[in-house]
């Protein structure tokens, strides 16, 4: 009797050898965190209670710092539109527009600046007319998460070369 309780226990401990050794070569990940104590100076990074990842849904701050409202430029020349912009994740570009009036010329434009500062020099050629023809222009900034935020419009006014 002696001899059938002491095997029954063996025979146990050999299959769960046996069990151990055929799920350790298979790569069972269950019996990996049973057997392997957990390390927390290990480079791997852990799969137990690892939160998911949350998408950032913060919108970047953006101010269009010229023109100024209401401003009067000639026709062919330059104007400088520049923007400042920032975002935590930081920014990816900047879009800046410029719409026409379609009631005096119909002509939008913009131009994408992907590096600090944002600055676009948008040429007045075909613009502006008599009287002085308004212009709308704004910018958009896009942070690295896809999030945007635009300025309001600025009106400045485009006319014939004085």
């Amino acid at each position: 009797m002696q001899n059938k309780i002491i095997k029954i226990p063996l025979i146990l401990v050999a299959a769960l050898f046996l069990y151990i050794l055929i799920a350790n070569q298979s790569g069972c990940p269950e019996l990996d965190q049973l057997t392997q104590p957990s390390n927390p100076y290990s480079s791997t990074p852990s799969t137990q209670n690892t939160p998911t990842e949350q998408m950032e849904t913060t919108r970047p701050t953006i101010n269009l710092t010229s023109p100024s409202q209401g401003s009067f430029y000639n026709a062919k020349t330059y104007v400088t539109v520049s923007a400042s912009a920032w975002d935590a994740s930081g920014i990816q570009k900047v879009v800046f527009e410029a719409n026409g009036n379609p009631g005096v010329w119909s002509n939008s434009d913009s131009y994408t600046d992907y590096n600090e500062p944002y600055v676009w020099n948008f040429y007045t050629d075909g613009h502006g007319g008599s009287p002085q023809a308004p212009m709308s222009l704004r910018a958009t900034a896009y942070d690295n998460y896809g999030n945007s935020r635009s300025t309001g419009w600025v009106y400045i006014y485009i006319g014939p070369n004085r």
